[in-house]
Formats: C-alpha cells, structure tokens, sequence
C-alpha cells in the first residue's frame, strides 16, 4: 500500500516521499518526527504544517535556483522549529520544576506550621504549670507575710496612738510646768486673764467708785475716800486669804485626803502628776468662779455684818469689788495691789498719778496700783493726792 510520508532525505532537510508499507513487524526505514510535549504540542504542529506547506515551494525554488540556497532556506527554517521545541521543551520542564518545588515548600511549610503549634501547646502547658507550682509553692509565704503585714499595721497604729498620747500628756505636762505660777505666760482664752482684769479695776474707779463716793453724805471728801479705800482693801485680803485656803482645800482633798482641810504640806512635791493636778484645780476654780461668785458676797456680808448698813451705791461697790477681788485672787499667780503708800513721800509716778490737784508731795492714797503679781509688772497706776502747794 502505498502512502505519502515525511522524512529526511540524504541531504538532511525534509522531503515528502511515497513509500509503500510494510506488513505489520516490518520496520519502516523511515524515522517518525520527534513529538512535541503534550502543553505545548499545538504550537509545535503548526510550525512543522506551515514548513511542510514551504516545502514545495523550496522544490521549485530548487529546480530554478538551485540546491544550496534551497537547502540553506530549509535548514533556517528546521533550525528555528528545532529551538522553538527546545525552548517549549525547556519550559514545560521548569514549570514543571517549579510546581513540584512548590508543592514540597507548600507542604515542609504547614509541617512547620504544624510543629510551631505544637511547641507552642506544649510551652503553654509547662508554663501553667509551673505557674501553678509557684503559686501552691509561695501561697503560704504571701499568707504568712500577709498576716505579718496585717500584724505589724496594727502595731504600728497602736503606737502611733500611743506616741501621741504621749505627746499630749508631754505637752500638758510642758504646758503646766511653764505656766504654772508663771505670770508671763497669758492664756489667751481665759475670758478673765489679767488684761481683761485691769480692764475691769479701771471701770470699778471710774464708775462704780464715783457712784459710791457721790452717794456718800458729808463734805468731807478725804474720809470718804478712804472709807472706800477701806472697803476694797478688806475685800481683797478677805478673798486673797479664802483663795489660798480654798487651793490647799482641794490639793488636800485630791492628793491627800487624810489631812486636814487647811493644812499646808511642808514640802510640797514636785513631781509630774502634782504639776498637773494643780494646774488642773487651779484652771477649774476659774471655769467655776461664775456660780462661786453668786454667793461670795452674802458669805463676805455674813463675816463682815457692818456691810450690810452701807448704802445702795456703796453695797453695789461693795459687791463688784468682790467679783474683782476673788478673780484676782484665783490669777496663777495671784494678783497684787500696792496700798502702802504713805503721808510726805515723794510721788512714784511708776505707780500713781495725781486725784484732782498737782504737786510732787503724797498726801493720802486714793485707789491702789494694780500688779501682775507680787513685785511684778504694772498692770494699772493707782492715784494718790498730792499735797497743795503753798502760794
């Protein structure tokens, strides 16, 4: 049978030949075309078509032409059909390359994937446990520094409560100590510490004084001066001696109650709980001293019964100097007047000023002077009357 085939002819190019076929088992002499891969097979088959399709054309351009240029056209054209089925093959085998490349970092990649999420779990688990561990290791110890820290807060508490009672009682002992028969320290808050007393000497002299001495009968003004000088003189000793009498009352009756009422301790003790008991006694007659000055001036008018013949200006002088008196009497220390002035002596304008006439000579005394205490500092001047000069 025969049937039109391709192959190589002795020159090296392709020609078409008829040929006849051989019985099955016979081998052609002919050797088939090399096929191309199957991705790029279409493009291959095209380039061998179109080249056998020149074929007839470079035979008649043989039988003009001439056979070298025929066969230089056709062996162009092979050589271009053998590279681009190198280069397709090429292709084909580097992508194929890639893909299975690919595939094996797609699949070492989710096995490492894989393996870090198993690490994590298992660093996960380890770390819980050993969190765990260290909170059953050092629960006691934080229970037990808890309680220690608890214990000490309240320690601390308590002596921070204890330093300042402590503190309190040192500054009331500090304070009493200071103040106690301290003339120069004032409290302050004492509605009737010594300022506000001379104060109150002041107003007795000018009002309820003038008031007596002109509701007085008679003419004779020097007696009547000093029947007033009399009375405040013997008020103040009457309630400078109860005061005295009074404080030793109560220190017996707090500290030593088995001695009598008025007996005085001939050594007097000085330690912290005696400084701040008398402190205490003393500043409770002056809390007191309202409700004891109620009844004061009855207990005076009692001992003294001549009092109550006086007039109604001198018995309402009578009474104030009383209320004056006993709150002078109370003052830590007590409160003095200088009375003993006498006839002839040179005026001490330190202490006095003149009544109602000018002169350097003493006369008689009219009012006291006012001290903070015995020998202490001038709280008001007294008055005393100068002796009339001669024309």
């Amino acid at each position: 049978m025969s049937k039109k085939t391709y192959g190589y002819g002795s020159h090296g190019v392709f020609v078409s030949k008829h040929v006849q076929t051989r019985q099955a088992g016979h081998r052609s002499p002919m050797r088939p075309a090399p096929e191309a891969p199957s991705h790029h097979k279409p493009q291959f088959e095209d380039s061998l078509l179109k080249l056998i399709k020149e074929i007839p054309d470079v035979e008649r351009a043989y039988m003009k032409s001439g056979f070298k240029d025929a066969l230089e056209h056709v062996n162009m054209k092979l050589l271009e059909a053998k590279k681009l089925n190198v280069h397709s093959q090429a292709d084909i085998v580097q992508s194929s390359d890639w893909k299975t490349k690919e595939h094996e970092l797609l699949k070492e990649i989710a096995q490492l994937n894989e393996h870090i999420q198993r690490l994590q779990r298992q660093s996960t688990v380890v770390r819980s446990g050993r969190e765990s561990g260290k909170d059953s290791k050092y629960e006691k110890v934080m229970d037990r520094l808890m309680h220690e820290n608890d214990s000490m807060q309240k320690q601390l508490q308590s002596l921070k409560t204890e330093k300042k009672d402590l503190l309190h009682r040192l500054s009331k002992l500090a304070g009493a100590k200071l103040s106690d028969n301290n003339p120069d320290i004032t409290d302050l808050s004492d509605p009737n510490r010594p300022q506000k007393l001379a104060q109150m000497f002041n107003e007795l002299y000018d009002n309820q004084w003038t008031e007596a001495f002109e509701s007085m009968s008679g003419s004779h003004d020097k007696g009547n001066i000093q029947v007033l000088l009399d009375i405040f003189m013997e008020i103040w000793k009457f309630c400078r001696d109860l005061g005295h009498h009074h404080l030793v009352s109560l220190e017996n009756l707090m500290l030593h109650p088995w001695l009598t009422t008025h007996t005085i301790q001939s050594k007097p003790n000085a330690d912290q709980y005696h400084t701040e008991t008398m402190k205490s006694l003393k500043d409770s007659r002056k809390l007191a001293s309202k409700e004891t000055r109620k009844g004061l001036f009855e207990h005076f008018r009692d001992k003294h019964p001549t009092y109550r013949t006086l007039n109604e200006g001198v018995t309402r002088y009578a009474e104030k100097c009383v209320d004056l008196c006993w709150l002078c009497a109370i003052q830590d220390p007590p409160i003095e007047f200088t009375y003993n002035v006498k006839g002839g002596e040179k005026v001490d304008t330190q202490y006095f000023r003149l009544y109602d006439r000018s002169g350097e000579t003493v006369e008689y005394l009219v009012w006291p002077a006012m001290l903070l205490h015995q020998d202490g500092a001038i709280l008001v001047r007294g008055v005393v009357q100068a002796v009339k000069r001669k024309k």
